[in-house]
């Protein structure tokens, strides 16, 4: 059979069961009869298309009416077209001697979408019922054909038609028209013929209604073409959740603290100098040693000293041995032991920060040191300016130190390169110190002309005098007389001699913490925890002492630069008033006003946190390298 295209229907537009058509996608044909399409579903109900408008009326006159064909098979209800809009209403003619034949009825309207609400308006004139017609198969909506030409002899009056489905939507109500006057009754005139079929229209006609759903079909539809992006964006999703919290930030790197000097060798004993008239400081006790699981073996006896003329303190008595029966000798008295040796002398600790220079004679450049030889261990000599890193003359401190005592050069940026010397003699040459030393140990690298070091000072106090021998303690009592020997007993230990006077206390074990919070290229900013730092086990139980702070540009206008020190941990400020930096100046020692440590919460202990917060700058020039200088004791 031939394929058919839509509007190659027959038989008045209705398909008939044998009628095939053939569907194209892509390329493919697909070949389906009407039957088919009528049993098997095509896939989902698509959304129903908006009502094309309506086509213009024709201008052909009314054919003739046709025979009536047979009567067809009763079709499916189809959906009730929407009422046509009411025609106006014609002059009134003159009156007709004649009465004119009734025309046919015209055939109902299929009923429209339900339109908006209108105004209310009055009922207009009921129209002509029309004539029952036989109900027939939906077919699909024929355009609408012209109109005929207005006829001038009324027809007649045709059969009631069958009433039309209840319709679930109420239309509008259409306005009155003007009461027409009443005609003269005239004869029922014949019924004319079925007049032909119009012309095929050119013009589409409005689209018919949604037929029902077929039954759900068995195979699946073709898929059907991605739609078009869109051009509006969709709404946003929600929100997700929280992601896990991050890691925790490794702590700060710790500031460097001032080095410890290396404790220098023991000397050979010198001899025995005049004595004193002012005692020299205590030594630091040393640490016990830990307690021997092994009895070390007993001296022999010694000789016997000199009578001693102060009584020693009474040893302890010895546990009482078991009854012998065989008397033993009665041993003699034994020899007091010699006297103890002299403690080590104790030392006390300084710091004083310098900048290296590299040339190989006096004098040394301001704030500065030199060596006369750039191999450290062949150093003999050392220049030291009197005015340190911050601008303080130190003459006073650096006079102090003496033969014996230890110079420890430390370089600030790199503990590794440190160089120790032992000073055998010290000249006041004005405006710096030179000091004839020896090599002790250290690093064999030199520093370089600009290094910041760090100058740690080991004071030694003078020995103190020799405490007099204690005497001779006196004979313990006889034992029991046995009658077997027993075993000879071990010597008793010496007694010691009387104790000497307690030395003054030596200086105080202080600890310099120095802080680097900016570099020198970067300008100050205000803000909490600049620098934080954490309190190593050597600050334990230490309180702050002294607070000071430098920069390596200096900062101008009213403003003063102000620094507080925090312990963070405690959430407490330390000082009652803070460190400021005068305009124009470099560091805190010459500021007006000099801070004050708040001695109720200058105590720290290991691991707490202590921030370096900047309250204040220059408001001209803010100054730059922003150091702070901590000491604790």
């Amino acid at each position: 059979m031939a394929d058919k295209k839509i509007t190659q229907l027959g038989d008045g537009g209705v398909p008939q069961a044998a009628d095939e058509f053939v569907v194209a996608r892509a390329g493919d044909n697909f070949r389906l009869d009407w039957a088919s399409l009528q049993a098997a579903a095509a896939g989902p109900t698509g959304a129903t298309g908006a009502t094309g408008g309506t086509g213009p009326t024709g201008a052909g006159s009314t054919g003739a009416t046709g025979p009536t064909g047979p009567t067809g098979d009763q079709g499916t209800a189809g959906a009730v077209g929407s009422t046509g809009p009411t025609g106006a209403t014609g002059d009134q003619g003159t009156a007709s001697s004649v009465a004119g034949p009734t025309g046919p009825t015209g055939a109902t309207g299929e009923t429209g979408p339900q339109g908006t609400a209108g105004v209310a308006a009055s009922t207009g004139a009921t129209g002509p019922t029309g004539e029952t017609g036989v109900q027939g198969t939906a077919g699909v909506a024929g355009a609408t054909g012209p109109t005929g030409a207005t006829s001038t002899v009324a027809g007649p009056t045709g059969a009631t038609g069958p009433t039309g489905a209840t319709s679930t939507v109420a239309g509008p109500t259409g306005p009155s028209g003007d009461q027409g006057t009443q005609g003269i009754q005239g004869t029922a005139g014949a019924t004319g013929p079925t007049g032909p079929t119009g012309a095929t229209s050119t013009v589409p006609g409005a689209t018919g209604p949604t037929g029902p759903t077929g039954a759900t079909s068995t195979v699946a539809g073709p898929t059907g073409p991605t739609g078009a992006t869109s051009t509006v964006a969709g709404p946003t999703g929600a929100t997700g959740p929280t992601g896990a919290s991050g890691d925790q930030g490794t702590a700060g790197v710790q500031g460097t603290a001032g080095v410890a000097g290396a404790t220098g060798p023991t000397g050979p004993t010198g001899a025995q100098g005049t004595a004193s008239t002012v005692p020299g400081p205590t030594g630091p006790t040393g640490p016990t040693g830990a307690t021997s699981t092994v009895a070390g073996p007993t001296g022999p006896t010694g000789f016997t000293g000199p009578t001693s003329t102060v009584a020693g303190p009474t040893g302890p008595t010895g546990p009482t041995g078991a009854t012998s029966t065989v008397a033993g000798p009665t041993g003699s008295t034994g020899p007091t032991g010699p006297t103890g040796a002299t403690g080590a002398t104790g030392a006390a600790i300084a710091d004083f920060y310098t900048t290296f220079n590299s040339g190989l004679a006096a004098p040394p450049a301001d704030q500065t040191y030199r060596y006369n030889n750039n191999t450290p261990a062949s150093v003999g000599t050392i220049w030291v300016d009197e005015t340190d890193n911050h601008g303080v003359d130190q003459q006073t401190f650096l006079a102090t130190i003496k033969a014996g005592d230890l110079l420890h050069f430390t370089k600030e940026t790199d503990h590794s390169i440190y160089h120790i010397y032992k000073v055998t003699n010290r000249v006041d040459s004005g405006d710096y110190q030179t000091f004839s030393v020896t090599w002790v140990s250290g690093n064999a690298s030199n520093f370089t002309t600009g290094d910041a070091v760090l100058m740690d000072v080991m004071l030694l106090g003078p020995t103190g005098p020799t405490g007099p021998t204690g005497g001779t303690g006196p004979t313990g009592p006889t034992g029991a007389t046995s009658t077997v020997a027993g075993p000879t007993g071990p010597t008793g230990p010496t007694g010691a001699g009387a104790t000497g006077p307690t030395g003054p206390t030596g200086a105080a074990n202080e600890r310099v913490v120095q802080l680097k919070i900016m570099d020198d290229a970067t300008s100050l900013t205000t803000g909490d925890g600049k620098l934080i730092f954490c309190v190593s086990d050597d600050l334990n139980g230490l309180n702050l002492i002294d607070a000071d702070a430098f920069v390596t540009t200096v900062a101008t206008g009213a403003t003063l630069i102000t620094v507080q020190i925090r312990n963070a941990t405690d959430t407490t400020d330390m000082l009652s008033t803070r460190i400021t930096i005068d305009a124009s100046e470099f560091t805190s020692y010459t500021a007006a006003t000099q801070p004050v440590i708040d001695t109720t919460k200058d105590d720290v202990v290991t691991g707490d946190l202590i921030a370096v917060d900047v309250d204040a700058i220059g408001n001209t020039t803010p100054g730059k390298g922003l150091g702070v200088i901590l000491t604790f004791g």
